[in-house]
């Protein structure tokens, strides 16, 4: 087990068991906005939520923690991916499969609603300005959420792509210390798009059918220290760009 206080540790799950008892009606609101108000739709949907209940299945038998890394180009893709793997009622009673995230403070926690908001969805806000103490601290309550159980998405772009495409060249390191700290780890990479996304947005267009690519890779790596951080991240992002050519070789007409 990583170093982690234990005022964190409680903090943790305070906010994982805050997040569950509020579950039943925050997640049907967050689906009446989707479904309802905003038209959105998962292309062969039945497939990824079996895909999704074995691969939790299969490692909770080993286990080895899950880390979720997408591509990122809105500012629901999290919301998105949550709602393609699982339905409510296996969240509701299975609510270690709803995954944890690291959005911006910055983006979502400027008002106390939002603040809020992401604090029952099981979000761990990051000053990306801020210094090394802080990162760090956010690193060990990522590490020590994933030796618990639960997943964890983090986009390795660090931010939403300004190219509308997955962009390599703004990689983060942060998940290759994650997989180098917790070698077993598997990734499940993903790549997200909705048939009528061009750029970033903040919200995908109304009306939106999602595809989804996905892989499960265990990286590995011989280099020690920062360039093994280098080469796991670099992994991660070199399967994500398999997965968007995937995507575009199924639907051409969309690049």
């Amino acid at each position: 087990m990583h170093s982690i206080s234990i005022s964190s540790r409680f903090s943790i799950w305070v906010q994982r068991t805050a997040g569950w008892l509020a579950f039943a009606l925050t997640g049907m609101v967050v689906l009446i906005l989707l479904r309802g108000l905003r038209s959105y739709r998962i292309v062969d949907h039945r497939r990824h939520r079996a895909f999704f209940s074995s691969l939790r299945k299969d490692l909770q038998k080993e286990n080895a923690p899950l880390l979720i890394c997408a591509n990122h180009l809105t500012m629901i893709d999290s919301v998105i991916l949550q709602w393609a793997f699982a339905d409510l009622n296996r969240y509701l009673f299975r609510f270690g499969d709803f995954a944890w995230n690291v959005p911006a403070r910055e983006v979502f926690a400027s008002r106390w609603y939002f603040r809020l908001i992401i604090y029952l969805a099981k979000c761990i806000p990051i000053d990306r300005a801020g210094g090394k103490e802080h990162h760090e601290e956010i690193m060990r309550r990522i590490e020590y959420i994933l030796e618990m159980g639960d997943p964890f998405i983090i986009f390795p772009e660090g931010g939403r792509s300004r190219r509308g495409r997955f962009d390599i060249e703004r990689l983060t390191y942060g998940i290759g210390r994650i997989i180098k700290d917790l070698p077993e780890t598997r990734v499940l990479c993903v790549y997200l798009r909705s048939d009528r996304q061009h750029s970033y947005t903040a919200l995908p267009p109304k009306g939106s059918a999602f595809d989804l690519e996905y892989s499960v890779i265990q990286p590995t790596t011989a280099e020690k220290g920062m360039r093994a951080e280098r080469d796991l991240a670099t992994q991660v992002g070199e399967e994500i760009v398999k997965l968007e050519r995937q995507y575009f070789e199924k639907y051409p007409d969309r690049q």
